[in-house]
């Protein structure tokens, strides 16, 4: 019977969701560990919802670390969205911009603009590498 086959059962494996919490388990026990350096976990949320400014560690942590802290998870998020989606729209799990030369083009973009026409960096770097990634997209 084919539904009785070795290759056919159920799996007990680990989801994908259950690795992620698993590989973040370290990152948690760093951000703790930095919080300790800091004062403590409970003064560094303290700090968070009700600043006093007293002390200058209460503003390294409200306008340093916490800042900082929100920052690197929201351009994790983006950058792990965007390479999703990447994935999707091009239909291919394999998909990334360095295999599809989109990083390639954005530095080789901001290479050619640097050293042929230096007025153009005035616009914004990000600009030009957004249209050398763009760029390599449209040529793939």
């Amino acid at each position: 019977m084919p539904g009785n086959a070795p290759w056919a059962q159920k799996r007990g494996g680990v989801s994908p969701a259950k690795t992620c919490l698993l590989l973040s388990l370290p990152l948690a026990v760093l951000v703790i560990l930095g919080l300790q350096a800091q004062g403590g976990v409970m003064d560094a949320v303290s700090v968070l919802v009700t600043p006093t400014f007293a002390d200058p560690q209460e503003l390294l942590l409200y306008f340093a670390w916490w800042p900082r802290l929100v920052v690197a998870l929201l351009a994790g998020a983006g950058l792990g969205l965007a390479g999703v989606l990447m994935q999707q729209v091009l239909r291919n799990p394999l998909a990334s911009p360095t295999t599809l030369g989109v990083a390639s083009g954005a530095n080789l973009a901001l290479m050619v603009a640097t050293v042929l026409t230096p007025g153009l960096l005035v616009i914004g770097r990000e600009w030009i590498a957004l249209a050398g990634g763009a760029l390599a997209v449209g040529l793939v």
